[in-house]
């Protein structure tokens, strides 16, 4: 699953190389601001094809976070 959030992180964002590990800050790899990031939450839900809640937006601080939001509702 790293791989493919790495993977998509690269396209949504237009990075061709995105040095980030399991433990890195989403937002502080990244640069977003909150409003990016609400856009990045969007397309994950395309890409993933689930339902985000806003409730949990703020669990996606950390890549290994996100990791494990999507292997619990990605089948």
């Amino acid at each position: 699953m790293f791989d493919r959030v790495k993977d998509f992180l690269q396209r949504a964002l237009k990075r061709e190389r995105l040095y980030i590990t399991p433990d890195s800050d989403l937002v502080a790899v990244t640069g977003l601001n909150s409003l990016e990031l609400v856009e990045l939450i969007c397309q994950f839900e395309e890409e993933f094809r689930i339902s985000i809640p806003d409730k949990d937006i703020p669990k996606f601080r950390y890549i290994r976070d996100i990791i494990k939001y999507l292997e619990e509702r990605v089948k």
